[in-house]
């Protein structure tokens, strides 16, 4: 899995469009991300070029505490457009001293399909909550921002999921 690297953007009163990145452009990765304004969690759709497939991070803003024993897998859980949206399990990952879930393709195949489209199409707002996290996100340019997301890595994932 790469390690991404984001910076930490200072929290804005409104939520900025989503953005794009690639990081390492020796061994990319293309991302699109929002910011939560009011708690600076990250949502992320990435795309790691040399696998050719998409992932979802959300990244709580929350160190990665080492003596913590973590559960092997979270069932968070997603609304978009306040609609509740079946999502695939997500697995938690120490991101640069950040704790992160992150679920992919292979995760659950039709449930990832189902949040990956959902989140593309959102059209006000996306929302994710497990234990005691709750997360949201504008829907701005996020269709925009995971396009250029596919085209940069080469596919077209909106017609894959």
């Amino acid at each position: 899995m790469p390690v991404l690297v984001l910076p930490l953007m200072a929290p804005a009163v409104l939520a900025a469009p989503w953005q794009t990145g690639t990081m390492d452009p020796e061994d990319p990765t293309y991302l699109a991300y929002q910011l939560d304004p009011e708690n600076e969690s990250i949502l992320i759709v990435d795309c790691y070029h040399f696998l050719g497939s998409p992932g979802i991070w959300v990244l709580a803003n929350k160190a990665w505490e080492q003596t913590t024993s973590y559960a092997p897998e979270v069932e968070p859980e997603f609304a978009v457009d306040g609609i509740e949206i079946v999502a695939p399990k997500f697995h938690y990952y120490d991101y640069q001293g950040r704790e992160g879930i992150f679920a992919g393709p292979l995760s659950e195949l039709e449930a990832f399909s189902s949040l990956y489209s959902a989140i593309f199409y959102a059209e006000q707002s996306i929302t994710i909550s497990y234990f005691d996290k709750r997360a949201t996100f504008s829907a701005e340019g996020a269709a925009e921002a995971i396009t250029s997301v596919e085209e940069a890595c080469g596919f077209e994932a909106t017609a894959q999921y």
